[in-house]
């Protein structure tokens, strides 16, 4: 796994406090945000062999935004 740097960190913490803010989070909400894995079979598939760097591994990226009623989002 590659160290993430401190302003990597930041940035995460900066989406993570907007998606609250815009209630991504809410219980009441339809939309489900996952964090560098996902419990969606299609997307575990397709990152299997995302990694950035072009070698085959696996993908990791920070947020991963899914709405179970519309599967195309």
């Amino acid at each position: 796994m590659v160290q993430k740097t401190k302003n990597e960190r930041i940035t995460e913490n900066l989406v993570r406090d907007a998606l609250r803010d815009l209630a991504y989070f809410a219980e009441s909400s339809d939309i489900r945000v996952e964090e560098q894995k996902s419990n969606i079979e299609a997307v575990k598939r397709l990152m299997r062999s995302a990694s950035k760097s072009g070698q085959g591994g696996g993908g990791s990226p920070e947020f991963i935004i899914s709405s179970p009623s519309t599967p195309d989002f």
